[in-house]
């Protein structure tokens, strides 16, 4: 026959058993449950290719992510948000970051997500005629056929407006001079100034100079996001930040939300523009024409990097930038700006 003790000790040990059972079955449930994740970005582009196929493909919710990305509507919102907290992660380009670490922002890159300069030129088609230019001129006769020509972009201090005044400097001439470059607006404005010929070249990020193109009102003039000027190669286009002490406290967090993204970038340079094109079209980006979309992918299917890194070529080209608008105060070294611990 047991003792009262013996009982009595089962009981407890049974007892314990179920406790630490149903501990553990409540830490593999909150463990199972998704991270929720808001990051945040300027505006609804094709420039968070990544990001958008990343959410369609399923490639957050594989490495445990809930994500939802906010559009904060650019004037360097996006990180605005980062730093006060409404965010986790921010995705911005180099010269928004080094503006906002000029300012005193502590904000650290943990992934290149683009790293070409996804900013192109349209000419209109009677301009072109005009000066005798086609696509398949040589880049340096098209630069130099940019003489006498307006250009329009959406203001200063803007990058569309810094990268015209890099084309014209590069075309060996000085901006208001020999090359009238003018603030014309953004998007649908900016479009109809070319459309109705209050201006002779658009520049924009794509799409925008894609749709001028696609209406049959402009022939491409420049496709720096294909890298066709050497000289802007490269580029910091889109990078995702963390605060450093976020990156501390959450390391693992980090190293899935880069692995999703880099999935993205992964599935953009090995697929087809036609099956990245259908992707898209389950998402925000899906106003835009199919057309349009095709040939912004086919443009930018160089510019999302799968290995994340970045590089010192890409950050030298910004600065550059930055200078020759008289933005930079002083340079930034690689390390102070990235971390590539959180790459795979």
């Amino acid at each position: 026959m047991r003792s009262r003790g013996g009982r009595g000790l089962g009981m407890l040990l049974l007892a314990g058993s179920l406790t630490l059972g149903a501990v553990s079955a409540s830490a593999a449930t909150e463990a199972a449950r998704p991270r929720k994740i808001k990051v945040s970005q300027a505006n609804e582009s094709i420039l968070f290719l990544p990001a958008y196929v990343a959410a369609v493909q399923g490639y957050f919710q594989e490495e445990g992510l809930e994500v939802t990305q906010v559009s904060k509507g650019g004037g360097r919102s996006e990180i605005q948000a980062l730093i006060a907290r409404e965010v986790h992660f921010a995705m911005a380009d180099g010269i928004t970051q080094l503006s906002a670490m000029q300012a005193g922002a502590k904000v650290l890159a943990v992934a290149n997500i683009g790293d070409k300069l996804a900013v192109n030129l349209a000419i209109h088609r009677a301009a072109a005629e005009a000066t005798g230019i086609t696509e398949q001129t040589p880049f340096a006769e098209r630069l130099k056929a940019i003489r006498g020509l307006i250009l329009g972009a959406t203001g200063p201090g803007a990058l569309p407006w810094q990268v015209g005044q890099h084309i014209v400097k590069r075309a060996g001439y000085t901006p208001q001079k020999e090359v009238q470059l003018i603030a014309a607006g953004a998007g649908p404005v900016l479009l109809a100034a070319l459309e109705q010929r209050k201006i002779d070249v658009l520049i924009e990020t794509v799409p925008v100079p894609e749709t001028a193109v696609e209406r049959g009102h402009a022939i491409m003039l420049f496709d720096l996001a294909r890298g066709e000027d050497p000289e802007v190669g490269e580029f910091l286009l889109e990078s995702l930040l963390v605060r450093p002490e976020y990156a501390r406290q959450e390391p693992d967090t980090v190293r899935r939300m880069v692995r999703a993204l880099l999935k993205g970038s992964r599935f953009v340079a090995e697929r087809s523009p036609e099956e990245t094109t259908g992707v898209l079209q389950k998402t925000p980006l899906a106003r835009f024409p199919r057309g349009v979309l095709l040939a912004a992918i086919a443009s930018l299917k160089g510019a999302f990097p799968p290995h994340g890194r970045m590089s010192q070529r890409a950050l030298d080209v910004t600065q550059k930038l930055m200078e020759e608008a008289g933005q930079l105060k002083r340079p930034f070294t690689l390390l102070e700006i990235y971390t590539p611990q959180f790459l795979p």
